[in-house]
């Protein structure tokens, strides 16, 4: 979709460059304040692949109901088992005052 290309332009020109600063540095993808953009991409992703499956497989509307629930039940449980692991190690900063 058209939403998926723009935001996906948007967000890895901003963050490539964001990083290039030294300044910035790393902090894009540390932030706990930049966690919300990067979900929103990973979401967009999901999307957009669910959506490949359904043309490729022909699906009817219900079955893409049920096989985009099951697909966003996974991303999300991949996503809380990936922060589980990393939030604990301090790579990714607390929220700033």
């Amino acid at each position: 979709s058209t939403l998926h290309r723009a935001y996906t332009l948007f967000y890895v020109v901003g963050t490539a460059g964001a990083v290039q600063f030294p300044i910035v540095g790393w902090q894009p993808l540390q932030s706990m304040e930049q966690l919300g953009p990067m979900f929103v991409f990973l979401g967009l992703h999901l999307l957009e692949a669910c959506h490949v499956v359904r043309r490729r497989y022909k699906m009817t509307d219900r079955e893409f109901k049920d096989f985009l629930f099951k697909a966003s039940a996974v991303g999300v449980g991949v996503l809380a088992f990936v922060l589980a692991f990393v939030l604990p190690s301090g790579f990714i900063g607390p929220l700033s005052a």
